[in-house]
């Protein structure tokens, strides 16, 4: 008869220390996202493992680069639960499974994109940024409401700057009073503003305007550090155009089109395939063509790669495509969206947010694919799933009364707001000042908002109890003040908010400016 033994977590602990530090990467990066976060479970000293920094980058590189992709579903329909579902293909090539496990319920907000296996939602007042596995979540910085106003959203991240942004581009409509109420106008867009949110900054930038149409919700594909879009001028010109912005300079410019058809309406999505950037193309004849720019930012390395005949999922019935305005009894290749590649050169394809197929270009097949609890209707990204996440900086450098360093101090948040994140900033700059016996103390913020709470005793609801203990703290010291500072006067604790450190809440002191 065997027996059982408990282990306690020192004797694991001490298991996992006698095994080389690349073996124990080695076995845990190829884990499912799934699976480690059961391992997390074991004990303290797992978790602390299964935390670092370097597997979850090891993880996220081995996600990425396994067999097939990977997509978060979320369900819009037969009733609005916001309700997300992940979808794997790594084994469809080898064995001809498909993953499909229901995620825990997040909250109710809306899917937007996926970069680098998180996720940027929003609901009605706000952003976020999230990890569906693990339900860390970051709620951004609010945008000034502008009165009828529709936007896009889009989520990137820059290999270089190593930096997430979020743009968000802002159209203004006409305002018309009926009945003593104000509507929005039917009339063409009349302003467009674009701005722009580095994640870990308090605030949104704006960058100007955009002279191109963005307003409906279109995907974007992220190559080279840049977003691209399909979209068109801003005025009552109907050609296709190419647009890009580098996250890096914040700058928009046009891409190269290929010359594939006589009409320069033909152009219906932009997407990435195997890392190119690729356009989908159909004509008169229903037929959906694919080019793939071969050289990033070559005009002349536009080829087609392959072409898709006319095809009707059965799932699709007469009254789907009813509801599109469609008179057609067949169904046009204008509304097909093509996903990605699988490893033996198939090709994903979506119709009408409703079906997922896949396409044997070697034979012109057509297989539809069904799963357990799918929803009717849905809104679908490539997602990488992974740990991966955002850490919020928290960060201050005290000087004396001659403006020479003191001490520069950072650690790392969780979960919480960007603002939370200041305000904890200025409370441990107050804890260290307490230690250090200074008994006269100004606060420079390069956050107006911060500032003001502090100054005005405006107790915000999420950070009620952070801006007590400041207050109670200042209220303390005979001569106290505070003063808002332009970004540009604040470069040291920005830089310390950039460093790479421990990636844990344990605050990190330096005595030495440089």
């Amino acid at each position: 008869m065997s027996k059982l033994v408990k282990t306690s977590e020192q004797q694991t602990s001490n298991i996992m220390e006698k095994l080389p530090q690349e073996i124990i990467l080695g076995i845990l990066s190829r884990l499912p996202s799934t699976s480690l976060l059961q391992s997390m479970l074991v004990c303290r000293a797992w978790r602390r493992l299964i935390r670092d920094p370097l597997l979850v980058a090891t993880h996220f590189s081995h996600m990425a680069d396994k067999d097939g992709p990977s997509f978060i579903f979320q369900s819009n329909r037969p009733s609005s639960s916001y309700q997300l579902f992940f979808i794997d293909f790594s084994d469809f090539h080898s064995q001809g499974k498909v993953m499909f496990k229901k995620l825990p319920h997040l909250m109710s907000i809306y899917l937007l994109d996926s970069c680098n296996g998180l996720l940027c939602m929003r609901d009605a007042r706000w952003i976020y940024i999230c990890n569906p596995f693990t339900r860390v979540y970051l709620q951004l910085p609010k945008l000034v409401n502008y009165p009828a106003q529709v936007g896009h959203i889009a989520f990137g991240f820059h290999q270089t700057t190593k930096q997430y942004k979020v743009i968000q581009v802002v159209y203004l409509r006409q305002q018309v009073l009926l009945g003593g109420r104000i509507n929005v106008a039917t009339s063409t867009l009349v302003q467009s503003q674009v701005h722009v949110l580095t994640i870990g900054d308090p605030s949104w930038r704006h960058i100007g305007t955009l002279p191109y149409d963005l307003a409906r919700p279109i995907p974007k594909a992220l190559v080279n550090g840049r977003l691209h879009w399909l979209s068109k001028p801003n005025n009552d010109n109907t050609a296709s155009i190419f647009i890009s912005f580098d996250l890096e300079t914040e700058q928009f410019q046009e891409m190269a089109k290929p010359d594939c058809c006589g009409s320069n309406r033909c152009f219906h999505h932009l997407m990435v395939l195997r890392g190119f950037l690729s356009a989908g193309a159909y004509h008169d004849n229903d037929e959906l063509e694919v080019w793939v720019m071969k050289e990033y930012g070559i005009k002349e390395s536009w080829i087609k790669e392959f072409t898709i005949g006319n095809h009707l999922p059965p799932t699709l019935q007469q009254n789907d495509l009813l509801h599109f305005n469609m008179a057609k009894a067949r169904f046009p290749n204008s509304s097909v969206r093509v996903l990605c590649i699988l490893r033996n050169d198939e090709i994903l394809l979506e119709y009408l947010n409703r079906v997922v197929v896949v396409f044997d270009p070697r034979h012109g097949t057509f297989k539809e694919l069904t799963f357990d609890a799918m929803p009717h209707w849905y809104k679908l990204v490539v997602h990488v799933g992974s740990l991966n996440w955002i850490h919020i900086p928290v960060c201050g450098v005290i000087r004396d009364g001659k403006g020479n360093w003191v001490l520069g101090y950072n650690r790392f948040l969780g979960k919480c707001l960007v603002v939370v994140a200041e305000f904890w900033g200025i409370l441990d700059g107050l804890l260290l000042l307490q230690e250090q016996g200074y008994d006269e103390v100004t606060i420079h913020s390069d956050n107006l908002e911060i500032i003001i709470s502090i100054s005005n005793s405006i107790l915000e609801e999420l950070s009620f109890n952070l801006i007590r203990r400041i207050q109670q703290i200042l209220a303390k010291e005979e001569k106290r003040s505070l003063r808002y500072i332009l970004r540009e006067a604040n470069r040291i604790a920005n830089a310390l908010a950039k460093m790479t450190l421990p990636n844990d809440e344990v605050l990190h002191m330096f005595d030495d400016s440089r």
